[in-house]
């Protein structure tokens, strides 16, 4: 779940209005992380709390001892930034290299079947 909906905000964030497409961000890289490394990002709420408050950095040991790739790092970390408003939005998020790279060409093309 998002930071802001479990209350823990960003300096400075806590007069923002919320925004539920970058909850649903944060959530996609929350699932993003737990495939690829078999773990929750953040062990505990002040881990959470510690990130929010620029106190410790995005956990990046975990992704790298499952090799995952600068490319893929990125796009995690740009999915739970701590400020929702700066998070990736779903269409950057589309068009990202990382996820360009993962995608198979017949998923990327659009289908089309002519009417004969």
């Amino acid at each position: 779940m998002a930071p802001e909906l479990k209350g823990v905000f960003a300096p400075g964030q806590e007069e923002e209005r919320l925004n539920e497409y970058a909850a649903d961000m944060w959530s996609l890289g929350e699932v993003a992380f737990q495939a690829l490394t078999g773990k929750s990002c953040f062990a505990n709420i002040n881990e959470l709390y510690c990130y929010m408050h620029n106190k410790q950095t995005f956990p990046v040991s975990a992704l790298n001892n499952s090799k995952v790739t600068n490319e893929g790092q990125d796009f995690i970390k740009l999915l739970m930034l701590p400020a929702p408003e700066r998070r990736l939005p779903a269409r950057q998020a589309l068009g990202h290299t990382w996820l360009k790279g993962q995608t198979p060409e017949y998923v990327r093309k659009p289908f089309f079947v002519p009417i004969t």
